[in-house]
């Protein structure tokens, strides 16, 4: 009997022992999209990844739905007819403006979800008027609604920066829409002191380092946008959208046009410009509820947090 009992408290004893100890922290690898089998499963109506099938799901606000469903919705997008990637829409523009002022009555908060809603409907992964609906709904009191848009808005980043670390072309971040190049940089509180088109089909931007000394350099961070060029142009042009893309998107407007970051930081500094940036005034912040819940996903081939990005060392307190 006393033999049984020291067994048992034995085993209790090491299973503590092994249950406090602390696990590992695990890097990710980002994976680069394949996206021939992203066309083919978003094209199979027999497949769970079958674009309407998975887009009603994603309206439906299913919390079930894992990264990779949702790197098949964010590039599966893609291959959509209605797909553009250079498409304007007057409630985007006024919301951009509207969004910017310095203060905001009821109305004009009622009057930012009407915009983003229908710019969404529009174009449905326009991160920058889900931002804006996430804020003018929790002023608005509407936190349930706002809980459901933050939710795929952290689902649509890890999609994107699940793709790649952005440090060099074979590790590019995959976009389909070059505004979601400064939407990324942005999330990031980088600042951008450049941006390129290098051949064959990479977007740079340059961003600004500091180490822990306060020494500043420049990298550069790697978009590959090839599929989305090569969609637009598969195309035949429509008289309502340019008839034909600038290879890459200008630093001004849509730079300017960002979600600003938590009060405690200021916003990003552009490069130099021919348009003044409009005056950032504080906003609900949503980063640090963003970046904590991109730490794990239990489901994907690799293990995370993927917002790692081993080619940045730069210190970020949402990260820590």
């Amino acid at each position: 009997m006393k033999k049984l009992i020291f067994c048992l408290s034995a085993i209790i004893l090491l299973a503590g022992a092994v249950w406090a100890s602390p696990a590992k922290k695990k890097t990710a690898t980002p994976l680069p999209p394949d996206l021939e089998a992203i066309r083919a499963d978003v094209s199979n109506p027999a497949s769970q990844y079958y674009y309407p099938k998975l887009f009603k799901r994603y309206e439906q606000n299913e919390t079930v739905m894992n990264l990779e469903d949702y790197r098949h919705l964010y590039y599966g997008y893609l291959f959509q007819e209605d797909f553009n990637p250079y498409r304007h829409n007057d409630a985007s523009q006024r919301n951009e403006s509207l969004y910017y002022k310095d203060k905001h009555t009821r109305a004009e908060l009622d009057s930012i979800i009407n915009y983003a809603e229908t710019a969404l409907e529009d174009t449905p992964f326009d991160l920058s008027q889900i931002n804006f609906l996430i804020y003018a709904l929790r002023a608005r009191g509407k936190v349930n609604k706002a809980a459901i848009w933050q939710y795929r808005l952290n689902h649509l980043i890890q999609a994107i920066v699940s793709s790649g670390t952005g440090a060099d072309p074979d590790h590019a971040i995959y976009v389909i829409n070059p505004r979601h190049e400064y939407n990324i940089v942005n999330f990031r509180n980088s600042v951008v002191k450049g941006q390129r088109y290098e051949e064959p089909y990479y977007d740079v931007v340059d961003i600004e380092k500091k180490d822990n000394k306060g020494h500043t350099t420049t990298e550069p961070l790697y978009f590959n946008i090839r599929n989305l060029l090569e969609e637009y142009y598969r195309k035949p042009p429509d008289e309502n959208y340019p008839p034909s893309p600038p290879i890459f998107l200008p630093l001004p407007s849509i730079f300017f046009h960002l979600p600003p970051f938590p009060h405690s930081f200021p916003p990003p500094s552009p490069s130099p410009s021919p348009l003044p940036p409009p005056s950032f005034s504080p906003r609900l912040p949503f980063l640090p509820i963003l970046f904590p819940y991109l730490s794990f996903s239990p489901t994907y081939p690799f293990p995370l947090p993927i917002l790692t990005f081993p080619s940045f060392s730069g210190p970020n307190p949402y990260l820590h």
